[in-house]
């Protein structure tokens, strides 16, 4: 993800939070509050993708998504099952195109056809849970 130049430009934040409203004023949708809160829209706060971008290079929690796709196969037993649960668009499409490959190849003898999805009980109780999708494999 490429930060706009005014996210470049500003000086490093200084207390708490003030990374998210550089974040926020470069998107051109800074509050007044000086709290991190979500928009009037309901949508979760725009420095949220900002730090979710970070997250994922720090950690390589797409290397590492990959790597575990590609063996997978290998430490499965015949029959053995695996679930995965993906948070964000990029790791679904990883592991969508890696199950069906993988079922294409005789790797895998069922995947599921559509994630499993919170239910909204569940997404109330837990607001996290609300982008979650969990897809399945068994391995032939």
């Amino acid at each position: 993800m490429r930060l706009p130049p005014p996210a470049c430009r500003s000086r490093p934040a200084r207390r708490s939070g003030g990374s998210a409203h550089q974040s926020a004023a470069a998107v051109g949708r800074a509050k007044n509050s000086s709290r991190l809160a979500a928009t009037t829209s309901g949508k979760t706060h725009p420095a949220a993708r900002t730090f979710q971008v970070l997250r994922i290079l720090v950690n390589r929690e797409l290397a590492n998504l990959d790597h575990l796709l590609r063996v997978l196969p290998a430490v499965l037993k015949p029959g053995g099952r695996a679930a995965i649960i993906s948070f964000h668009s990029g790791e679904d499409r990883r592991v969508k195109h890696a199950f069906k490959t993988g079922l294409q190849q005789g790797l895998y003898e069922a995947i599921a056809d559509d994630p499993m999805r919170p239910r909204f009980d569940e997404q109330r109780a837990n607001p996290r849970s609300r982008s979650a999708k969990l897809r399945w494999a068994r391995r032939a």
